[in-house]
């Protein structure tokens, strides 16, 4: 999930825009409060899309300020004022971040590890912090099967990505109930799924290069050229439409320029993402 649930800031009203880097101010402060300082450099802007989808099912109310921080000490900044949302997004975010660093630290060889270690160090603390020890044991029993999976040189990507769409659909589905906790952890389930597999096809080349595990190696000859490349398109273009079907059922009434977020980085954020394996056809087909 890191680095690639954005939306495509130019397509964003003015408003929502405010609204995006406000929301991300505030997670960061409550991330520095609730699981220490150090733990807010882990965080991305993936955080917002997480609060977002929560915000709409919790139907917390958001007020903004402005304050001054340390990355930005000549100028203030629009910040949302810390809400229960707000300080779930951050707890969550740092046991998140603890299990994707001890994941990297097993995939990573080299000197590499060394900032790792650190990492590790630093994120531990604030996971115990966080004190979600009930999403931290499901995101290892995860990340152990997607461990044993690499093991085994899976060449499956769909038993790969339903590792990962297990554990941010319990990710999202966090402390959630009845209706609300089915569609969040079907968001989480679908992303999960988009996010492993768009990494991978992403990692294919530079994992090649290293050594390093990637499904799509095992697959055929392993070559991964134009037809896999196709394939592959289509299949994410297919779980961004099963992501389409969770997200609509949001209440979007409740905050219509959330809903236009979240529909900015579904339709457009996410699409991006996976351009390099349009099919280069179509990359040229004109603009109307």
């Amino acid at each position: 999930m890191f680095g690639y649930v954005k939306p495509v800031p130019e397509e964003l009203l003015v408003k929502e825009h405010a609204f995006y880097r406000a929301l991300y101010c505030g997670i960061c402060r409550a991330m520095q409060k609730h699981t220490g300082r150090l733990s807010s450099l882990a965080l991305t802007y993936d955080s917002v899309f997480y609060a977002l989808v929560r915000l709409m099912l919790t139907g917390d109310s958001c007020t903004a300020r402005r304050f001054h921080c340390a990355v930005h000490p000549c100028r203030c900044r629009q910040c949302v004022e810390e809400t229960p949302t707000l300080v779930f997004t951050a707890r969550a975010f740092a046991v998140l971040a603890y299990g994707r660093v001890r994941d990297e630290q097993a995939d990573r060889r080299g000197l590499i590890r060394i900032p790792l270690f650190f990492a590790a160090r630093v994120l531990r603390r604030a996971a115990r912090r966080a004190n979600l020890p009930q999403l931290a044991e499901r995101m290892q029993e995860e990340l152990a099967a997607l461990a044993a999976l690499e093991k085994a040189c899976c060449s499956s990507i769909d038993l790969v990505a339903d590792c990962s769409g297990r554990m941010l659909g319990e990710f999202f589905a966090a402390e959630l109930e009845g209706e609300g906790r089915e569609i969040a952890y079907d968001i989480g389930f679908h992303l999960g799924r988009f996010v492993a597999a768009a990494d991978a096809a992403e990692d294919y080349e530079k994992d090649k290069k290293n050594g390093n595990y990637n499904p799509y190696l095992y697959i055929g000859n392993g070559a991964f050229e134009e037809g896999e490349r196709h394939a592959a398109y289509a299949a994410l273009g297919g779980e961004l439409l099963s992501l389409e079907e969770a997200i609509l059922r949001l209440p979007h009434d409740r905050y219509p320029g959330a809903g236009n977020i979240i529909k900015n980085i579904l339709y457009l954020g996410l699409r991006d993402r996976i351009a390099f394996l349009e099919p280069q056809e179509r990359r040229e087909e004109p603009v109307l």
